[in-house]
């Protein structure tokens, strides 16, 4: 039988999984009702607005977001022409033809910009003081 720390462990963990789970959904939703994007093209959009000038290798994309190469490429495409503006752009290595650099463009810039402040008002609605509390605890911030 397992002592009760490991239970306390386990519970711990199971309360955890369900209110990430249920920020998780509600911020997918919140992105797909406001901006028609997924929580993916979010994570992709916030890595790339973090990096360097704003650009990754697709790769370094790739393994921010844990998607396969392929869901990694629809993806891409759809955010070349999103609502017909470039969000970003997606150009050939020079070295290596079958490797890309993913740009974010201005527009990009402005588009992530906003959904960051989306993101804020309704973690700042939604949430209590404690969860958000919680939720700087986790990272030490």
């Amino acid at each position: 039988m397992a002592s009760k720390s490991t239970h306390r462990t386990l519970d711990a963990w199971i309360n955890y999984s369900k209110f990430h789970t249920r920020v998780l959904k509600s911020l997918n939703h919140l992105l797909m009702e406001e901006f028609q994007l997924g929580i993916n093209d979010f994570y992709s959009l916030y890595f790339l607005g973090e990096a360097k000038d704003g650009v990754l290798l697709q790769s370094e994309l790739q393994n921010l977001i844990q998607l396969s190469p392929s869901a990694l490429s629809r993806m891409i495409t759809r955010l070349l022409n999103y609502k017909g503006h470039e969000i970003i752009k997606k150009n050939p290595l020079l070295h290596d033809k079958r490797g890309y650099t993913i740009h974010l463009t201005k527009n990009g810039f402005h588009l992530l910009d906003q959904l960051i402040t989306s993101i804020e008002i309704k973690f700042n609605t939604s949430l209590s003081e404690d969860d958000l509390r919680h939720i700087l605890s986790l990272t030490n911030n």
